[in-house]
């Protein structure tokens, strides 16, 4: 009763007016096209609807991992039965690679300067604010505990690429900023070089670039072993523990100076 009184609402309607029986078959064709693991992901979370236990998911994987193919089995899946399933993505071209999909900041009113104080724009009783209740009654657990769960009990899910998300910066430590200071200071000279912007023309085809004396090391009896011992200090104590080796690595440029 609750979305026949909503059907003015252009937003609702846009929702309940896919196509019920090609999804249906779309659905069927892309199950069955499924991994074991794109599978075990579509049951979790479509489970995670029908029993009405909310929750949030995310799915990880590189560009190119088929994480639009598990996308578009759920919208398949979920539209075909009549219900509201909110597609967004965080650019136009990613969200054009979902049915019905939208750029999150269009249809959650996401400022673009976001803070911790940020909230999205949307009044109660419009057109949003409707469709975003209706959503919740069908993919979320309807209880007084809802207020407790994560997105009041509807069920989300994120995907994306981890190691493509940046670190917020304003929760660093006075020691993080000077390192990553450090380091685009670093790559700035760097990417100088190779554009040939800095050092002493010799001739034509060669500089004379002169090395920093902060990432220099100092003269030693034995130039190897004063090379290992800044890479790898206090070796014989750390040289099991996983990060400490791979955080670490001396390139040489020949194959005779690594012999």
């Amino acid at each position: 009763m609750g979305l026949l009184s909503n059907m003015d609402n252009m937003l609702m309607s846009e929702e309940l007016n896919y196509d019920k029986q090609l999804l249906r078959l779309e659905h069927s064709t892309l199950l069955a096209s499924l991994t074991s693991e794109q599978a075990t992901i579509n049951h979790l979370v479509v489970d995670a609807v029908n029993q009405q236990i909310g929750g949030v998911f995310f799915v990880n994987g590189f560009d190119g991992s088929e994480k639009t193919f598990i996308w578009n089995t759920l919208t398949s899946a979920l539209r075909s039965r009549g219900d509201i399933l909110l597609a967004v993505a965080s650019n136009d071209i990613a969200s054009q690679l979902i049915p019905g999909g939208r750029i999150a900041h269009s249809r959650f009113a996401i400022p673009l300067d976001c803070n911790e104080n940020s909230t999205c724009n949307i009044m109660q009783g419009s057109d949003m604010g409707n469709l975003l209740i209706h959503t919740r009654d069908i993919c979320g657990k309807k209880n007084p505990e809802a207020q407790n769960i994560p997105f009041g009990g509807k069920v989300v899910v994120f995907g994306g690429n981890f190691k493509q998300i940046l670190p917020n910066t304003r929760l660093g430590t006075c020691a993080n900023e000077f390192e990553n200071r450090s380091i685009s200071e670093f790559a700035d000279w760097i990417l100088k070089i190779g554009d040939g912007n800095i050092g002493d023309v010799i001739n034509d085809e060669e500089k004379e670039i002169r090395i920093p004396n902060n990432i220099l090391l100092q003269n030693g009896i034995d130039p190897i072993h004063w090379i290992v011992n800044s890479s790898y200090p206090s070796f014989t104590e750390n040289y099991l523990i996983h990060e400490y080796i791979r955080d670490r690595v001396i390139l040489a440029p020949t194959l005779d100076d690594v012999a």
